[in-house]
């Protein structure tokens, strides 16, 4: 099992993962970090499905610097709701991926759950 899955190279995962060696993270959480690039054909680009704690908050941090719309679940609340009622619920995966549609990529819980119904 590798850490870093990639379904396609950009010079924007360099630039990323540059950014997060520069902003000095431990190597513990740099083999935390699993990213899932999505084909270019869609408009969602980055998929964090590393667990909380991880340097979720760094990645966006990183992703926002780089002009992506990036979505932090820790920080962005309201979208969780609908996205559990999914996951633990009787909510609708529609509803749950047209939420994402707004974003370039998204990271933290719950999202890390959705990486399958997100690929």
């Amino acid at each position: 099992h590798r850490s870093c899955r990639v379904l396609q190279t950009t010079p924007h995962v360099i630039h990323i993962l540059m950014l997060l060696l520069a902003m000095s993270l431990s190597r513990f959480t740099l083999a935390m970090v699993s990213l899932l690039l999505i084909p270019a054909r869609d408009a969602f680009k980055l998929l964090d499905v590393g667990a909380p704690r991880t340097g979720t908050q760094s990645l966006h941090d990183a992703m926002e610097i780089l002009g992506f719309h990036s979505l932090h679940t820790g920080n962005y609340t309201p979208i969780r709701i609908p996205l559990c009622k999914y996951l633990f619920g009787n909510g609708s995966l529609e509803d749950a991926l047209a939420l994402l549609d707004r974003f370039d990529a998204a990271m933290d819980e719950p999202v890390m759950l959705m990486y399958e119904e997100v690929m």
